[in-house]
């Protein structure tokens, strides 16, 4: 990651009988934070259970992950948080006063980045 951006993995258990809703609603966001501009990563992963699922987001910047979680709030919040139960949250980079309110009752755990490299940025 550059200094500029920001990034997290969210895990989530999703509710018994919940999975069709959860794939359905999957793919909703996807489309949606793919129009997004400055979304530079955003995968969604099931663990072999069928119910755990990890969400990798990056963004070029904190004004770009803003946009996302005002998006994120006005669009699919309560849908989101109907269908699954949050598990943890890991935020890297340094998020504004705005993120950090949003992340709030998902108590987060916040890490800087200290080294290391990204092949894909040359």
């Amino acid at each position: 990651m550059t200094s500029e951006e920001i990034g997290w993995v969210i895990e989530v258990s999703v509710g018994a009988g919940h999975l069709g809703s959860w794939k359905e609603l999957m793919r909703e966001m996807v489309g949606s934070t793919h129009r997004e501009p400055g979304t530079l990563t955003y995968e969604w992963m099931f663990g072999e259970d069928g119910t755990s699922c990890q969400i990798f987001e990056r963004y070029a910047s904190v004004a770009a992950a803003a946009l996302h979680s005002r998006t994120f709030d006005a669009k699919f919040a309560k849908r989101f948080f109907a269908l699954a139960s949050p598990k943890a949250l890991s935020v890297y980079g340094t998020p504004d006063a705005e993120l950090r309110a949003a992340f709030a009752p998902l108590s987060p755990r916040y890490l800087s980045p200290i080294g290391g490299f990204d092949r894909t940025k040359g």
